[in-house]
């Protein structure tokens, strides 16, 4: 055979004799075991066309005729001038099926480059979605912003820095579930109205509200869903974080995702050291996180001289290890005696951890920073208030609220 070695998709010559004028039924020529394109067949030389896929290795060729094979002929393939896609392979996400993979090999090192179309418009494929963005030879493009139910086109180009191949795949992701929960409808969108970007939400549900299913939300600005991330449980809050991930809060423990749905890391309440973790995560400028935590103390001296399990709330700020920073008891600033009727002084938010006679002071269920003044909002139910506190010292800067004497006034222009 000849050449030796020789390209994918370059025409090779057989010599031999007893061929015959023309093949019949049954006659080909065989590569590792593919059926090659015949270019020309005579009795003494047949020409055929390697194929693609076969990549600097030695595989063997066969003539076979009228059931008969000749003696293999071991080729070694090197991969030539021609740059070309092969092994093109598509998955969807296990975790998420608006995100799909698609993996192939290029012939020689390429940068890769790829888009999505379809009736939604184009979508760019960020470079940390493509495996080989400063050349290999194979790649793995992640299509991240697939719409449910609808045909899309993945245009993808391979460049070796002398030429530039380009292909393009349809996907069609399918319908949702029927089980899917909680389910979603879009009553009214307004795009024109909205800061261009998509809309990031947890909503959970379910027949046993002891025991819900939720699911995290990424929707479009005209209210399609475009990713999703099923938990099932739960879910008090969730933060896109400046690092291109999630992280969100479920049954007092908060969970770091990518946006493929791995989990990098989670968080509990035994490693940063408090009794629990609730209801709202923040990521700082410095990368810290910020949550909230229950705490008990035995207060006494209430109507009737009595003492009480009194739950307030403090804030924890630990770092993306894990590792405490510092915890800002709001008993420093709080009065145990201002209690609101009607506000779920009674109601034992904690029993688990403090008992059924325990008392609920605060209440908190937000925690925001400010970076104006490197300071802390509590928004607290049980106290119907917002407090303001310092990070560096815990202070109470002022408090926004009804009926507290003696409390710093909130500045007006300050939020």
């Amino acid at each position: 055979m000849e050449p030796n070695p020789a390209a994918p998709q370059q025409v090779v010559k057989i010599h031999g004799s007893g061929f015959g004028a023309a093949p019949q039924t049954g006659d080909q020529v065989t590569f590792d075991g593919q059926v090659l394109e015949v270019v020309s067949w005579a009795d003494a030389e047949i020409q055929a066309r390697l194929p693609y896929g076969k990549l600097n290795g030695t595989y063997p060729l066969v003539v076979r005729r009228l059931n008969e094979d000749s003696k293999p002929i071991n080729v070694a393939v090197a991969s030539g001038t021609a740059n070309f896609m092969v092994n093109l392979a598509m998955t969807p996400n296990p975790h998420n099926h608006l995100c799909w993979f698609i993996d192939f090999d290029t012939a020689h090192a390429s940068t890769v480059t790829a888009w999505v179309t379809s009736a939604a418009g184009s979508i760019p494929i960020p470079s940390q979605g493509i495996a080989s963005t400063s050349g290999g030879g194979h790649h793995r493009v992640t299509l991240l912003g697939l719409r449910v139910d609808t045909d899309h086109v993945v245009h993808f180009s391979a460049d070796d820095g002398s030429s530039s191949i380009t292909a393009t795949v349809p996907i069609h992701p399918a319908p949702l579930p029927v089980d899917f929960m909680p389910p979603l409808t879009t009553l009214v969108s307004e795009p024109a109205a909205m800061q261009p970007g998509y809309t990031l939400f947890p909503a959970h549900t379910g027949n046993d509200l002891n025991h819900p299913v939720g699911n995290i939300y990424a929707l479009d600005a005209g209210g399609k869903l475009v990713w999703y991330h099923v938990v099932q449980a739960k879910i008090d809050d969730v933060e896109y974080l400046s690092n291109g991930h999630v992280l969100y809060a479920s049954n007092g423990t908060i969970v770091e995702i990518d946006m493929l749905g791995n989990e990098i890391r989670r968080y509990t309440a035994a490693q940063i050291g408090v009794p629990a973790l609730h209801h709202m995560v923040t990521e700082l400028p410095n990368g810290n996180l910020v949550t909230l935590y229950p705490e008990m103390r035995e207060v006494g001296g209430y109507p009737g001289n009595l003492t009480y399990k009194v739950v307030a709330d403090g804030i924890a700020e630990f770092t993306r290890d894990g590792q405490p920073v510092r915890l800002y008891s709001l008993w420093n600033v709080l009065d145990p005696y201002r209690v609101i009727d009607g506000l779920g002084w009674i109601i034992p938010v904690w029993p688990d951890l403090f008992g059924a006679d325990s008392r609920t002071l605060t209440g908190a269920n937000g925690v925001v920073y400010d970076a104006s003044d490197d300071s802390f909002l509590v928004s607290m139910r049980q106290q119907d208030a917002v407090f303001k506190v310092s990070r560096a010292t815990g202070e109470l800067i002022w408090v926004l609220g009804s009926n507290w004497s003696g409390a710093p006034a909130m500045t007006p222009g300050r939020s």
